[in-house]
């Protein structure tokens, strides 16, 4: 996967070779980060890289990344955006508009306020656009050629602003990652298996907004243990943990499916028995 982003954002050979050997090893045995890995990679293609790569940790790699990125925002603290920076693309007439980057001070103002290396995409082969508020502050940023959508620090979306960037990407039949459609908290359903889930309404015929209602095919709310993998039990809030699904609902419903298609057995009935009271727990 951050082989194929190298290659879209222009990578040499040396990058290339770096991606393969030293970051495939490193996430071999470390947790992934991905904004973490695409800020090295944006790094390791600016004009600040070492010459030579072959011998850079990733923990080194890393180092030097936090350094340049900070550097570039101290140099764009004193940027002024001027009207010629930027052109606007899609103006929803609310207050809120997508702007094309244009000129240098706002690639250098737009990686400032939003805490992240686009300054270093100005002048390479890729388009890059702003959503702005009425006053002009930048809250997602998309590249077009690279198919990346962020938030501030290379984040997820805020929830508010969602609806402006998915009318933004019909707008310009814009086709981007999986992860990062995730940003804006949609999950590529495609490869779900369970034909008793209903899913609607999907963007682009396979996408599905997470915090909209998974029902069954009699409109109720529909929980199985199947939908697990793709959107998680559970996840953390401000050191609270968080379900997405009711356990025993999941469990039950899932017995349920397993008896219609197995034909029922005392196993199954046991094993309902058994959902109940570990759901109860």
């Amino acid at each position: 996967m951050y082989e194929q982003y190298a290659i879209g954002l222009g990578a040499n050979e040396e990058v290339l070779n770096w991606v393969s050997s030293n970051l495939e090893n490193y996430l071999k045995d470390n947790p992934e980060n991905q904004q973490e890995v695409e800020h090295i990679l944006d790094f390791l293609m600016s004009d600040k890289a070492p010459k030579r790569l072959k011998k850079m940790s990733y923990e080194e790699a890393k180092k030097s990344t936090d350094k340049w990125v900070k550097g570039l925002n101290k140099k764009a603290e004193k940027i002024k955006e001027l009207k010629k920076d930027t052109k606007v693309v899609l103006d929803f007439k609310d207050g809120f508009k997508f702007v094309q980057l244009v000129g240098k001070n706002a690639y250098d103002r737009e990686g400032l306020l939003m805490k992240h290396c686009v300054s270093s995409y100005y002048g390479k082969d890729d388009e890059i656009y702003s959503l702005r508020d009425k006053k002009n502050k930048p809250h997602a940023t998309i590249s077009k050629q690279s198919e990346q959508i962020k938030g501030k620090g290379n984040g997820s979306i805020n929830p508010k602003y969602i609806k402006y960037v998915v009318e933004f990407l019909e707008f310009l039949n814009i086709d981007v990652r999986d992860s990062e459609m995730e940003n804006l908290g949609y999950v590529n359903i495609e490869d779900i298996k369970d034909k008793n889930a209903v899913f609607s309404p999907l963007f682009r015929e396979k996408y599905f907004y997470k915090q909209n209602k998974i029902v069954d095919k009699n409109g109720e709310k529909y929980e199985n243990i199947s939908l697990w993998p793709k959107f998680k039990l559970c996840y953390k809030s401000n050191f609270e943990i968080k379900f997405n699904f009711s356990i025993k609902n999941s469990i039950d419903i899932f017995l349920r499916d397993y008896s219609t298609n197995a034909g029922g057995d005392s196993s199954t009935n046991a094993g309902r028995d058994y959902s109940t009271n570990a759901g109860r727990d």
